[in-house]
């Protein structure tokens, strides 16, 4: 299975160049600019796509990464 990571971080510039780094070393990356999105993208996520990085910004404009952190660990358990 190939690796799969989300980029949660509200830098729109940032997460693009990082997503784009990732995928010239031939992994795919998913963008989620806040906390729900990055939760909706794990909840929906398939087998053959499954999630299995995540690079997480602790400074969320409408939470933290702290916050959030255990609602992922709970989707992806």
């Amino acid at each position: 299975m190939m690796k799969q990571f989300l980029i949660i971080d509200d830098d729109v510039t940032f997460a693009n160049v990082l997503a784009r780094a990732i995928a010239r070393k031939g992994y795919q990356a998913h963008i989620a600019n806040e906390g729900v999105t990055a939760l909706a993208l794990l909840h929906d996520q398939t087998p053959d796509v499954a999630i299995t990085h995540v690079v997480l910004d602790l400074k969320l404009a409408e939470t933290t990464g702290l916050e959030l952190l255990p609602q992922l660990l709970a989707i992806q358990s």
